[in-house]
C-alpha cells in the first residue's frame, strides 16, 4: 500500500479545521454583525429625517422662549435659540477614518503579499488614530452648543455622535488585536484572514460615518406651520 502524502494544509490551532473554511465562517459572522449595524444605522437616519420633517411643536430647533399654552392646553416653553453644531467637525472625522481604513486595507494587502512587518506598522498606527478620532468625537458631543433635552435637532445628533464614538472605539480595540496578533505572528501571510476581516469592518464603518455626517444637510426644517402637540384630530 502506498502511503498518504503528506499535507501542509494550515488548520486552526482551536478547532483543527483548515484556515480556509473557518475564515469563511467568520467572514459570515462579520457580515451579519454589519448588517446588524447597518439597520442601526437605517434607525438614526430615520428618526433624525423624522424628526427635521415633522418639527413637532416647533421642537426641532427651538427659536427664543415661546409659550404654546393657548393652543395645547400645556405650557411648552422652550429654553431659548438652539444654535446647530459645527458641521465640519462631523465631517473631518469621517475623513479620518476614510484615511485610516485606507492605511489598513495596504497593509492587509501588504501582508497578503509577506510583508508582517508592514502589517504590525500599518495596524499600530490605525489603532492610536482611532483613539485619536475617538477622543475627538468625544470632545465634539461634550462641546455641542444644547442640551440633549433641548429639541429634537439636539437630542438626534446627540446619539448619532454617541454612535460615531462607540464604532471607533470599538474599531481602535480590532486594529489593536490585530497589531498584536501580528507581532506575535498569529496573523501571518499564510494566515491574513483576522486582518481582513477587520479592514471589511473598518470600510462600514467608514460608509456609516459618511452617511451620519450627510444628515447635517438637513439643518432648517421645511414645516414652517407644524403640528402641535394636543391638536391632533381637531
Amino acid at each position: 500500500m502506498s502511503a498518504q502524502p503528506e499535507t501542509n494544509e494550515l488548520r486552526s490551532p482551536t478547532t483543527g479545521e483548515p484556515i480556509e473554511v473557518v475564515a469563511r465562517r467568520n467572514l459570515l459572522g462579520v457580515l451579519l454583525l454589519i448588517v446588524a449595524d447597518v439597520a442601526g444605522t437605517i434607525v438614526l437616519c430615520m428618526s433624525y429625517l423624522y424628526l427635521h420633517y415633522l418639527n413637532t411643536n416647533k421642537s426641532w430647533l427651538p427659536e427664543g422662549k415661546e409659550s404654546l399654552w393657548n393652543t395645547t392646553g400645556m405650557n411648552i416653553t422652550w429654553p431659548g435659540t438652539v444654535q446647530p453644531a459645527v458641521e465640519w467637525h462631523f465631517w473631518a472625522i469621517s475623513g479620518g477614518i476614510l484615511v485610516l481604513m485606507l492605511l489598513f486595507w495596504q497593509g492587509v494587502r501588504s501582508l497578503r503579499r509577506g510583508s508582517s512587518a508592514t502589517m504590525v506598522s500599518a495596524a499600530l498606527i490605525v489603532t492610536l488614530g482611532l483613539i485619536g478620532l475617538s477622543v475627538a468625537q468625544y470632545l465634539q458631543v461634550r462641546s455641542f452648543p444644547f442640551d440633549p433635552t433641548d429639541g429634537g435637532y439636539a437630542s438626534a445628533l446627540t446619539v448619532i455622535g454617541i454612535s460615531n464614538f462607540l464604532h471607533l472605539l470599538l474599531s481602535a480595540f480590532l486594529a489593536a488585536a490585530i497589531w498584536n496578533r501580528t507581532r506575535l505572528g498569529r496573523i501571518s501571510p499564510e494566515n491574513p484572514y483576522q486582518a481582513t476581516l477587520v479592514a471589511v469592518w473598518l470600510t462600514w464603518i467608514t460608509i456609516s460615518s459618511f452617511i451620519l455626517a450627510c444628515l447635517t444637510f438637513f439643518l432648517i426644517s421645511p414645516s414652517t406651520d407644524p403640528t402641535l402637540f394636543g391638536t391632533f384630530g381637531s
